[in-house]
């Protein structure tokens, strides 16, 4: 097992990375975990779940995928927070062929 991640890393900086990952890794198994920085930055959830789903779809070409969801603190307020659970559950719960998802107790519910 190798922990490929980035402190702090948000979406985007992972889904810049993932090709690097693969190929000088050739993992058979990714546990993907990132939108937490995103949304302690802030970051627009659409862009989480945009970057989420390129990184999906690339990884689920050579790897089986296991798609940590998450909960955001409500820091940002309620509208944040409803929008980010909604588009990351939206994400976490797409059914594609070697993506699993793997939910924290209610998470995205």
């Amino acid at each position: 097992m190798v922990n490929a991640g980035v402190s702090g890393e948000t979406s985007s900086g992972t889904r810049s990375r993932i090709d690097w990952i693969v190929s000088s890794l050739d993992p058979d198994i990714v546990i993907l975990e990132t939108g937490a920085n995103d949304g302690l930055r802030g970051i627009e959830p659409r862009l989480i779940a945009m970057n989420l789903d390129a990184i999906c779809t690339l990884l689920k070409k050579n790897v089986v995928v296991l798609l940590a969801g998450m909960k955001m603190l409500p820091s940002l307020g309620p509208e944040y927070t409803k929008a980010f659970v909604k588009h990351l559950s939206t994400n976490c719960q797409q059914t594609r062929p070697g993506v699993h998802a793997v939910h924290p107790e209610g998470c995205g519910r």
